[in-house]
């Protein structure tokens, strides 16, 4: 694939080292939990742009603040943001059941994070194109058609 596509693989840290933009695109698990972090996020070349629209725990959001402040990063653009699930409206902040203390430490950075004039949060909902949407419409129509087909 990278012969014929004409890239060639290289090292996470050699990534991190000469990337103008790293865009992250992989599968939040086991393996991807914070792969930009406190020990890494130090190694990404200065100047550098992170965008995020896989999942939010890929960032370890204090790596990522520490980052923004000293320039080693110069903007990220988030569509996901780590913890987010936790806090769906403010209103849950008075509420007796908040998520575990770290939890919402990082819940609060998040509120840093927003009002950083160098970060872009955007929803998450990058399946919203116009392209997207016709596409599952197209495949919720095909599915009730096969239905009825199978009710004759």
């Amino acid at each position: 694939m990278a012969k014929e596509l004409e890239f060639k693989y290289v090292s996470f840290e050699f990534l991190l080292e000469n990337s103008d933009v790293i865009s992250l695109h992989v599968p939040y698990n086991k393996k991807t939990h914070h792969m930009i972090n406190t020990k890494n996020i130090s190694k990404i070349k200065k100047g550098a742009i992170l965008v995020n629209t896989a999942r939010g725990g890929l960032v370890e959001t204090n790596a990522l603040l520490k980052a923004l402040e000293k320039g080693v990063i110069s903007a990220a653009g988030l569509d996901v943001l780590e913890e987010e699930a936790f806090i769906k409206e403010e209103s849950q902040l008075l509420s007796s059941k908040l998520p575990k203390k770290q939890s919402l430490k990082v819940v609060l950075q998040n509120h840093v994070l927003m009002g950083k004039e160098n970060v872009l949060i955007t929803p998450h909902n990058a399946f919203n194109s116009k392209e997207a949407i016709e596409r599952i419409i197209q495949t919720t129509v095909k599915n009730i058609k096969k239905h009825v087909e199978k009710g004759k």
